[in-house]
């Protein structure tokens, strides 16, 4: 096996979930796992427009590539990984956290 492609960042606006599946995608691989954390509305009785996100960039960017990385390490080394947030509003219903591997 190839070692993982590990793809990690943060985004300034929607995340294009399509996008991060190409990069992982791979013929020799028989699924690709997403999870998309979306905004949800209406949340303990009351509407949600959007949730709204900040980080220290260099580090939250640091941060997301060593928690991929643990991810390889303890559920063993999945061809391509790849972990991305959005910043700085997810409006509900849009994709605020997107999640691949590859089976």
């Amino acid at each position: 096996m190839n070692d993982p492609v590990i793809v990690t960042g943060l985004r300034d606006g929607p995340l294009d979930v399509v996008s991060l599946i190409k990069q992982i995608w791979r013929t020799d691989c028989g699924a690709v796992v997403t999870f998309e954390g979306t905004t949800r509305s209406p949340s303990e009785g009351r509407d949600v427009e959007r949730l709204e996100y900040e980080a220290y960039e260099e580090r939250a960017s640091t941060q997301l590539r060593a928690l991929a990385g643990e991810a390889v390490e303890r559920f063993g080394p999945m061809p391509r990984y790849g972990r991305k947030r959005s910043l700085p509003a997810a409006s509900a219903g849009s994709a605020s956290t997107a999640n691949e591997g590859e089976a």
